[in-house]
């Protein structure tokens, strides 16, 4: 399946090779892949990544939990996006409000 991968969106990156495409990173989904996926996807995509969607999950299915609530190690994510100086979008996708906000109350400590 063509774009589930890293390694594909990059790709298509490559191949188009204009400023004005780029990757909107899915942490969520990536940690549906494999345990670490979405830490190690996040490094070889950034290059390439103008936004971010932020949920949690625990591994099995795509939750859309607050941050925090699951098994995405957002501790880890949060310091290669500080160390990297990711300055792109976030976007925070759950199920309710409430989980909207506990979320950016957790980024925002973390941050």
């Amino acid at each position: 399946m063509l774009g589930w991968t890293v390694s594909d969106l990059i790709a298509i990156c490559k191949q188009v090779a204009s400023p004005s495409v780029g990757i909107v990173y899915d942490i969520g989904h990536a940690h549906l892949i494999r345990k670490g996926y979405a830490l190690d996807g996040l490094r070889e995509v950034f290059p390439y990544m103008q936004a971010l969607h932020l949920s949690d999950n625990r591994g099995i299915k795509d939750d859309h939990l607050a941050v925090g609530e699951g098994t995405v190690p957002f501790a880890a994510i949060l310091s290669l996006l500080k160390e990297k100086g990711f300055a792109g979008s976030w976007v925070i996708e759950t199920t309710c409000v409430a989980d909207a906000e506990l979320s950016i109350s957790r980024l925002s400590q973390q941050r």
